[in-house]
């Protein structure tokens, strides 16, 4: 979905902000963020880092991310390796007998980077699977027979790489990672927040995580890690209030501007 469209939907449920953290690449938050000037609407330029630690892919958030310069030119170089990778995932579906082309999952990203949901929705809109769901479970997900792994940082090097640009690290859905024990050094690598409320966290996970934040003195955050119409949870599902948005705030130097504000 496009990020103006992301903003707007985001106004229309009554929520009071959004963060836009698209996977390698900030090219939306530019729209975005005019969109959200445009409606009055709260934007946080975000971003999710893809990583890898002991064959494990771990995502790092970022909030408070800049949209030019340098780490615009980084991000590419980071892209760059996806578009490969997206190519050799079409070259083995297509080897399958599933009928996809990169034309036509670059066409379904628009001007954004080619990733498997796009890929996913290739496949739904040529009727081969009934759901986007259905096509990750099948072929694209880590270790079924379409999935191709990519180049990354590590966790620490993505931590690093965010505070070197001034912005704040979070750690993505722990609960999918399964590592818990990778939380106390990426702490001490400079993490500052924990993903605690997520679409696929269990309660029990969400109260674990509350506690180990509380621990490590992290900010808990959350959000719905919305994909577009058919995949993971529906648009502000799973998000924080505004106390929680003011201490991320103020993570970055700003005034807890979102306090009494839901996110």
């Amino acid at each position: 979905m496009h990020p103006g469209m992301v903003v707007s939907l985001a106004q229309q449920l009554g929520l009071r902000g959004i963060a836009i953290t698209d996977h390698d690449t900030v090219s939306g938050v530019a729209v975005a963020k005019a969109m959200g000037v445009l409606l009055d609407f709260p934007v946080i330029p975000g971003v999710e880092l893809s990583t890898d630690w002991c064959e494990t892919e771990i995502h790092i958030l970022g909030y408070w991310v800049p949209d030019d310069g340098e780490f615009v030119e980084l991000l590419a170089e980071l892209r760059n390796s996806r578009l490969k990778r997206m190519a050799k995932m079409v070259e083995k579906v297509s080897s399958m007998g599933y009928r996809v082309t990169m034309e036509e999952v670059q066409q379904e990203a628009g001007e954004g980077f080619p990733g498997r949901p796009h890929l996913a929705r290739v496949l739904v809109k040529t009727r081969q699977f009934q759901t986007m769901r259905e096509a990750f479970q099948t072929l694209l997900e880590k270790g079924k027979p379409g999935y191709v792994p990519r180049e990354k940082l590590t966790p620490v090097e993505a931590i690093k790489l965010l505070q070197r640009f001034g912005a704040v690290p979070v750690l993505a859905h722990p609960g999918l990672i399964g590592r818990d024990g990778i939380i106390a050094e990426l702490v001490a690598a400079g993490l500052r927040g924990l993903e605690v409320y997520h679409p696929e966290h269990s309660w029990w996970e969400i109260r674990k995580y509350r506690l180990i934040a509380n621990r490590y003195g992290l900010v808990v955050t959350g959000g719905s890690d919305y994909h577009g119409p058919g995949l993971r949870a529906n648009l502000g599902s799973h998000g924080i209030d505004g106390d929680g948005m003011g201490k991320l705030s103020e993570l970055k130097g700003g005034s807890p501007q979102w306090k009494n504000r839901l996110v």
